[in-house]
């Protein structure tokens, strides 16, 4: 009988102690997933490591205030999009992404995005046509975060040098006779002209297509690469290559930067680059030649969206909240200076000459196309422009080819 008894009080305490292991893991497990369903994945293009330490330093100051985990990953924007949608896809699908705004329809088409609800967000204080991008057949999908608004940067000594006096430019030939008095004289370049860099080709060359009143494709997503407006806009760009160097973004700011050339097209961001590294050369910036208000400069808009397949959707909106209020200021725009400057309106900043450019033509500023294919048809017609600039072939052929090739591609897609 003790023996037995023995055995049952033996028998109890290994059941308690079961209950206890079982009452422990099950605790764990809570925590666990508790953290879990606290915690959002931020998918985002940034790479520069004071991108990232600033945005670690954002992501702390979140997790202080809100008690939310997120966790940082990142994706090469110069990747083919279907990389991205298909991580949007995954069984592991980030929750909070940013990008840029040439892939808002392909990510609406592929049904990626969350409809936002406006009253979730306070909106008065962003720029109307960073909304307005955000905004298609009535539905809000994303928010804007950061515009990089490009500029004629100008160098007025080279200019009076060559007897230019007058630093406005109201017509895209009046750029044109500039830019090729300087060069006769052999010592500056004009302009040039972004060769060999499809990612950056377009922010220059859509301005020459829009104010001939071209683009690449229409409203209502037709493709219009070969239209005569476009023909002309070619021409005027590659008369302004002949004036200089044919090269990537970056090279042709170099020259600018160095005090080689009289003008370049390049983002604001350029202007805080000569201000920081303090060359020996004086700078004016004016928007894209205007005449009678045909004349419209580039906007990159990055944009920030919540995944459709995220089951977070409160705790989403305070980190897209968080992020587009700007609440770091100084330091948070330095950092980001490179990718653009904030989509809402910044009192901080109003005395900077550049910020004041900034207010003054965002909202003369276009964007992308918008269509679902716009990168593929943006990469396939760099190709033949490239040719162009470097007197391969004539505007016409090329862009007659880059029209067949794209179509081509359409064609292909309708099979699938």
């Amino acid at each position: 009988m003790k023996h037995n008894r023995r055995i049952l009080e033996l028998r109890k305490l290994i059941l308690i102690i079961l209950i206890l292991i079982s009452g422990l893991s099950l605790n764990e497990c809570r925590d666990s997933e508790d953290i879990k369903m606290n915690t959002i994945v931020f998918e985002n293009q940034f790479d520069d490591s004071d991108e990232i330490k600033e945005l670690d330093a954002l992501i702390k100051k979140f997790k202080d205030d809100y008690g939310i985990n997120v966790v940082l990953s990142y994706y090469d924007s110069k990747e083919e999009p279907e990389k991205l949608f298909s991580l949007l896809r995954s069984q592991n699908p980030p929750d909070v992404i940013e990008f840029n705004s040439k892939l808002l329809a392909k990510a609406i088409d592929e049904s990626a995005l969350t409809i936002l609800d406006t009253a979730d967000y306070d909106l008065k204080n962003f720029y109307i046509n960073g909304l307005e991008v955000c905004t298609v057949n009535g539905k809000f999908y994303c928010l804007p975060w950061l515009i990089n608004v490009y500029a004629l940067f100008v160098n007025p000594d080279i200019l009076k040098e060559n007897g230019i006096h007058n630093y406005s430019i109201n017509t895209v030939n009046e750029l044109i006779d500039n830019c090729e008095r300087i060069e006769e004289e052999g010592k500056y370049y004009g302009c040039g002209a972004v060769a060999s860099d499809w990612n950056n080709l377009f922010k220059v060359l859509l301005p020459f297509f829009w104010f001939y009143g071209g683009d690449l494709t229409g409203t209502n997503g037709t493709v219009s690469i070969n239209s005569s407006n476009n023909i002309k806009a070619l021409y005027s760009y590659v008369m302004l290559a002949r004036t200089g160097l044919a090269d990537t973004q970056r090279e042709l700011e170099s020259q600018f930067l160095n005090g080689k050339s009289a003008y370049c097209f390049a983002p604001l961001s350029f202007g805080f680059r000569i201000n920081s590294e303090k060359p020996a050369i004086n700078y004016l910036i004016t928007g894209f030649p205007q005449d009678n208000n045909k004349g419209f400069i580039y906007s990159d808009i990055n944009c920030l969206a919540i995944n459709s397949h995220s089951k977070k959707y409160q705790i989403c909106k305070k980190f897209v909240n968080y992020l587009v209020q700007w609440k770091k200021t100084k330091a948070y725009v330095e950092s980001f200076i490179n990718q653009g400057l904030p989509a809402v309106k910044v009192p901080d900043f109003s005395n900077s000459p550049l910020l004041k450019f900034y207010n003054e033509q965002i909202n003369k500023a276009r964007t992308f196309s918008y269509h679902p294919y716009f990168y593929n048809i943006e990469k396939m017609t760099a190709t033949d422009v490239d040719k162009v600039v470097y007197a391969e072939i004539s505007p016409e052929e090329a862009l007659n080819d880059a029209q067949q090739k794209v179509l081509n591609f359409m064609k292909t897609l309708k099979k699938k």
